[in-house]
């Protein structure tokens, strides 16, 4: 049983440690977020911030917008991802060119 459970985690760490990358953000963004949030496109406006204005508006805040993120907001729906997800969303938003 001790074996198991030290293979268990032995297996887990470096997952536990792993953060999203910018690459991964992309991905998640184009998936999940375009639809509405598009630069100048779609639904984006007022309501819906495109991505260089949801940028803009955290730039230098990484924590509140990765808070921003988990907690249901406004008409998104509930996602439910992970925190290596939410850090490789944040990655992508708040990269230097995004702004």
């Amino acid at each position: 049983m001790r074996l198991a459970a030290a293979v268990l985690l032995i297996l887990a760490a470096p997952a536990a440690g792993r953060t999203g990358t910018v690459e991964e953000g992309a991905e998640i963004a184009a998936r999940w977020c375009a639809a509405c949030h598009a630069d100048g496109t779609r639904r984006a406006g007022d309501a819906v911030p495109d991505f260089a204005r949801i940028a803009q508006r955290y730039a230098g805040n990484a924590g509140a917008l990765g808070a921003f993120l988990q907690a249901p907001h406004g008409g998104m729906p509930d996602l439910s991802l992970s925190r290596t997800e939410v850090e490789a969303l944040v990655a992508w938003l708040l990269r230097p060119e995004a702004r």
